[in-house]
């Protein structure tokens, strides 16, 4: 088999390829005898078949066969394979599969399977337990962690889609419990104790008056609440501090009062917080390694 590239040493443990032959890649680019193309572990990494290449600069310690293309600054530890695109500030995590005529750009991570034409980008989050395939369209902050996804979620305002995406949940009647960390904290300027849900300051709406069973009606020249549906953020609260007397409050919303989903978050212009499910003192066992 004639060899399209050979590696040179580099200061570290990996390997600068250096091109054998003159060949075009599936994104145009002309690559000649001689080009000095990205950073490999092993000859293992890259592909001596086909037209699969890695580009100055981009770093493969995974596997990159088939015509697949990887450009600075990815970096790659999953496989990259047939005639996928991988470029921009994007990380392929071990164990991660892109395939097919598949893009991964912009910032995006993959920790799952990306194939067909798909295309991830903006800033993006495929999790390990989630297919993205078909003509899928990944973008805007969106994180997809369940099941597969074969459409433009968003383009489409798939709500459904994305709750389950996101999520992994399913509504029933119409409606989905979500959950928050909440804190009040003193603001000087206003003299008033304001509620912070994910970091972020509330209206006065919420400020004076907040009764579990009642619903809310977000005013129309404030924007949406974000909510949110697992405990991760109770861990950034506490690692930053930025929070004061933190509680986990449990939401019931309907999906007609949803105006979108992306960052693991449901934006949100009514609701009804149903129940307190962590004090201050569970809040600082759980922190503490102390249990609840």
């Amino acid at each position: 088999m004639e060899k399209k590239y050979e590696l040179i040493k580099t200061y570290s443990e990996s390997y600068y390829i250096i091109a054998l032959k003159d060949f075009t890649l599936i994104t145009g680019e002309q690559i000649k005898k001689g080009d000095l193309g990205g950073f490999v572990k092993s000859e293992d990494c890259l592909s001596q078949d086909g037209l699969c290449w890695v580009m100055y600069g981009a770093c493969v310690y995974g596997k990159v066969s088939g015509n697949a293309v990887v450009k600075f600054p990815a970096e790659v530890y999953g496989t990259v394979s047939e005639n996928a695109v991988v470029q921009d500030d994007v990380e392929i995590k071990q164990n991660a599969i892109v395939t097919g005529n598949a893009v991964i750009k912009d910032s995006a991570i993959v920790e799952g399977t990306v194939s067909g034409n798909a295309v991830v980008q903006d800033r993006t989050y495929v999790g390990p337990n989630a297919t993205v395939t078909g003509n899928a369209v990944v973008q805007a902050d969106q994180y997809i962690n369940y099941g597969v996804v074969t459409t433009d979620l968003l383009g489409t305002n798939d709500l459904l889609g994305m709750l389950y995406a996101e999520f992994g949940i399913v509504p029933k009647d119409g409606k989905v419990i979500l959950r928050m960390v909440m804190a009040r904290r003193y603001d000087e300027d206003d003299k008033v104790k304001y509620f912070f849900i994910n970091e972020r300051k509330t209206s006065k709406f919420l400020s004076r008056d907040f009764k579990l069973g009642k619903k809310y009606r977000v005013p129309s020249d404030h924007p949406p609440i974000f909510l949110s549906h697992g405990m991760w953020d109770l861990y950034d609260f506490a690692e930053y501090g930025v929070s004061e007397d933190p509680v986990i409050v449990e939401f019931e919303v309907y999906i007609k009062d949803i105006v979108g989903v992306k960052e693991n978050c449901a934006l949100v212009n009514k609701f009804t917080p149903l129940r307190v499910m962590l004090d201050e003192k569970q809040y600082m066992a759980m922190i503490t390694n102390k249990g609840v």
